[in-house]
């Protein structure tokens, strides 16, 4: 609500309940805080409006939860829908101070007389049950001082040349049966929530501004209002934080479609067999890349390759364990590879181990072969002792790559 109010004097209001009707306005200015919907084009030097409108019709289950919780009254209803507006512009603006025209409302003569401002701070941790008396509050606080309505507590030097000059709040919401016919064109607003309950049956309909907003924009935002409505209705003790601002088509993109890494994989074939099928396929592409070292698919088979005869001229085969003490580069993975080239199994040992860790798993493992790199030698030689079972140990150093 960037706009100025307007001085609503209605007859018969005593000069004293309109002070006191300004000055509360101007204590809840002070929490003044814009709302608004990102607009879809950029707003032109001079005020143009061209207002559409979508319509939305709450479904069946919704509707008979809608009408049980607030026992068919229409302000309790009123209340409720404001209520779940104000969540989708708290998820969708990102903003928990929240400022929305609501229609005036006189009774006595049965039509709405304006357009009033609502200031709602939502605090996330609350339930939507404990929002509603809180929304409920505020709605009736702001009819009770409706006769003066920002009279001139926003200095009109603030409205420039790009702002309507009659518009005071980009969003407004009504209910017709009680706010009768409400639109846009006459607050100068933005979008409009406007509500009809008619015998079985509650339609929103979205008047926009066509010339800011795209039709697809304002469907999915109609989507979104009537996800977080049912959303509540079917929790109303759910807190405002874990209310998720995605329809069930977002969900079903999202969890399903976006997240459809399945793939079904031949369980014949081996990870040897299963790499050098992409061997084949991407022989020059980078296969691997660790610090300033690069290997391409055909670099990696051949080395591991190379490294497999080795172990298999030791006489290493199926069911049997090789331990590869190496840091975790592209030794370690010429060195799996191999290992698994030739049937046998891996013990992969971190160097970071403590020395007798690193003894204890060789030893246990009964490997008989060590790959490792010259720098752990003097490593492995202090544990002979303890690991009396082990007969080589291969150098990765320069007779691999």
């Amino acid at each position: 609500m960037s706009k100025g109010g307007r001085m609503m004097n209605m007859p018969n209001v005593e000069p004293d309940n309109l002070f006191n009707q300004k000055m509360y306005w101007l204590e809840k200015q002070r929490n003044f805080s814009e709302t608004f919907i990102l607009p879809d084009f950029i707003r032109q030097n001079e005020w143009t409006t061209d207002i559409k409108t979508a319509e939305f019709k709450l479904k069946n289950e919704s509707y008979e939860k809608t009408i049980k919780i607030t026992n068919d009254s229409p302000l309790t209803m009123f209340i409720t829908l404001t209520a779940a507006l104000t969540v989708l512009l708290q998820k969708y603006s990102e903003n928990n101070d929240l400022t929305i025209g609501i229609a005036s409302f006189y009774p006595e003569q049965d039509q709405s007389a304006g357009t009033i401002p609502l200031f709602i701070n939502i605090d996330e941790a609350m339930s939507f049950k404990d929002l509603l008396p809180f929304v409920g509050k505020e709605i009736c606080e702001a009819y009770s001082n409706q006769d003066f309505i920002l009279t001139e507590t926003i200095n009109q030097d603030d409205v420039s040349q790009n702002e309507s000059p009659h518009a005071v709040f980009d969003i407004i919401i009504a209910l017709k049966n009680i706010h009768g016919d409400v639109s846009i064109s006459q607050c100068g607003s933005d979008i409009g929530f406007i509500f009809s309950k008619k015998e079985k049956e509650i339609t929103l309909n979205i008047e926009y501004n066509s010339t800011l907003y795209r039709e697809s924009t304002i469907k999915k935002l109609g989507e979104l209002y009537f996800a977080i409505l049912d959303t509540v209705l079917q929790d109303i003790n759910i807190s405002i934080d874990n209310i998720e601002l995605m329809t069930e088509k977002d969900y079903e993109t999202i969890f399903n479609n976006f997240n459809n890494n399945f793939k079904a994989f031949d369980l014949t074939k081996s990870i040897p067999q299963l790499f050098e099928e992409q061997v084949k396929i991407r022989g020059n592409c980078i296969a691997v890349e660790h610090r300033n070292q690069k290997l391409s698919y055909d670099e990696l088979n051949n080395a591991s390759n190379k490294l497999a005869r080795i172990l298999i001229d030791l006489g290493v085969k199926k069911g049997q364990f090789v331990a590869i003490l190496e840091e975790r580069n592209i030794n370690f993975l010429i060195s799996m590879l191999a290992v698994f080239k030739t049937g046998a199994a891996i013990i992969p040992i971190d160097p970071i181990y403590p020395e007798d860790r690193l003894y204890f798993m060789l030893s246990n493992s009964e490997a008989n072969e060590i790959i490792t790199s010259s720098s752990y030698f003097s490593t492995i030689q202090k544990g002979v002792t303890k690991t009396p079972q082990l007969r080589t140990i291969i150098s990765l150093d320069n007779n691999i790559l």
